[in-house]
């Protein structure tokens, strides 16, 4: 599996609960600097808490704080995040304010990388110098905002609601800045539940968090955003190892109740799926009437239910774009049949590439420059490759038998929509031109609801067919 893309959604999400820089853009609550600076110091106690989506915890955030060295307030806040691929990623956001008012940014950074790694694959930092607000990601600017901001605007939703005069539907409108997706959107709250002990808000995004408050300060109780991802506080960030964990790549292995005979050659195969609990969950769009999945082989034809999705996964850019058109171009020069480009580059990904486990998320650069990738990494330059020669693929992950072990495991390939509407599904770590029937799609679900229900899963043929050959 790729970890680039889980850690590009895990930091999507977080941002969601208030972790983003916040700007305020109307309020008429602002404390004076005494009160600004009981309200940062509420801060620098360290504060955990555990991420879920039903149940299931999926990573962790710390947030703490400090008057600095340089006496600067100093905030940091830590998310991990437990993957399916056996590797913990990490990003860490440091926000640095002048401790004399107005309590200017000096600056923020966002790095990201693997554990136990500390070598960061991305860096993003703003600054603020003469009046500007500059954003840069690995030392190349971004972008420019035409002001700063200070604490009292970072801390501007906790100031409003530590108000004495709030009442329901009371609302208050902020400008929040995404280090990591560097965006200002607006964000309106709204008060939608408030007693003595308790305060509920609402944002125009669908977030909805509770507070608990006194006089002096408020401390989260619950957020959860419109995809259904929960922030809870926990005691200690070691209450997620205490919690039923996300299953990982090494541990999914899912036995059949035969071992399958030439699975390479399979063109269909029929599976009933069970689960411990009787509930599909996820899969239950994928069954048939009588419970049993169909998977076909990869060759042409009409897409099933799951339509191919129109996604380029980790698409280069620069030099690194450039070099995959190069590379393209050479596999695909003087073919004009789509068929005939798709086995074109699926040849060259499985021969330019070298299959090598990964335990950090690779961009296409990087597996360009390493040659070496795992079944994710080929399959997202195979994506790249197919974009640059005016084709249109994606990147699948899902399932797939593995001979040795006789056992399901996780798995990456491609899927081309051709231009009579027809897919055609490749795998390029294997070097299959269309992949076998056991190459089975994950559901159209949150990948964390999906591999828990793998932990639950049984497998027993009904029913195989194999190509058939001539004599």
């Amino acid at each position: 599996m790729s970890n680039g893309r889980l850690m590009r959604s895990l930091c999507a999400n977080l941002t969601l609960f208030g972790v983003a820089v916040v700007l305020l853009a109307s309020c008429s609550h602002y404390k004076q600097d005494s009160s600004i600076d009981k309200l940062a110091k509420t801060r620098f106690k360290t504060q955990s808490y555990v991420m879920e989506y039903r149940g299931i915890p999926i990573g962790t955030h710390q947030s703490s704080g400090t008057v600095n060295e340089n006496r600067e307030y100093e905030f940091t806040h830590l998310f991990t995040h437990l993957t399916a691929t056996d590797v913990v990623l990490k990003a860490t956001q440091v926000l640095r304010f002048a401790a004399d008012s107005p309590h200017q940014l000096v600056q923020a950074v966002s790095v990201k990388h693997v554990l136990p790694d500390e070598t960061p694959y991305e860096s993003t930092t703003a600054t603020y110098n003469d009046g500007k607000l500059t954003l840069h990601r690995d030392g190349k600017l971004l972008t420019e905002l035409s002001s700063g901001f200070t604490l009292d605007e970072y801390l501007g939703l906790d100031s409003w609601l530590t108000s004495t005069d709030l009442q329901v539907d009371d609302s208050i409108s902020l400008r929040v800045l995404h280090l990591d997706q560097v965006d200002v959107a607006l964000r309106t709250w709204s008060i939608t539940s408030l007693t003595s002990e308790l305060i509920t808000v609402r944002s125009s995004d669908q977030i909805e968090s509770s507070f608990a408050k006194n006089a002096q300060s408020i401390h989260l109780v619950r957020s959860v955003d419109a995809s259904g991802l929960v922030l809870l506080p926990v005691s200690d960030t070691t209450d997620l190892d205490r919690r039923s964990r996300i299953p990982t790549a090494s541990q999914i292995r899912i036995p059949l109740d035969e071992p399958l005979q030439r699975p390479k050659q399979l063109s269909m195969l029929e599976l009933h799926l069970s689960f411990a609990n009787d509930n599909p969950g996820p899969w239950a769009s994928m069954l048939t009437s009588d419970g049993t999945l169909l998977s076909y082989d990869g060759r042409a034809r009409n897409p099933p239910k799951q339509s191919i999705k129109k996604e380029q996964q980790n698409v280069p850019s620069g030099n690194a774009l450039v070099e995959v058109k190069r590379l393209a171009n050479e596999a695909v020069a003087n073919i004009h049949n789509e068929q005939e480009k798709i086995t074109a580059l699926v040849a060259l990904a499985h021969e330019y590439i070298s299959y090598e486990p990964s335990k950090r998320p690779k961009s296409v650069v990087s597996t360009l420059m390493d040659r070496s990738g795992d079944c994710s990494d080929i399959a997202n330059l195979l994506s790249s490759l197919a974009l640059a020669s005016g084709l249109n693929a994606r990147t699948v992950y899902g399932l797939v038998y593995d001979a040795n072990s006789q056992t399901f495991q996780m798995h990456a390939w491609n899927e081309f929509r051709l231009n009579d509407g027809l897919v055609r599904s490749v795998d390029a770590t294997w070097n299959q031109q269309h992949t076998d029937a056991t190459h089975i799609e994950f559901p159209d679900a949150y990948l964390h609801d999906v591999l828990r229900s793998l932990e639950n899963m049984t497998l027993t043929v009904v029913n195989y067919e194999h190509y058939v050959t001539e004599a």
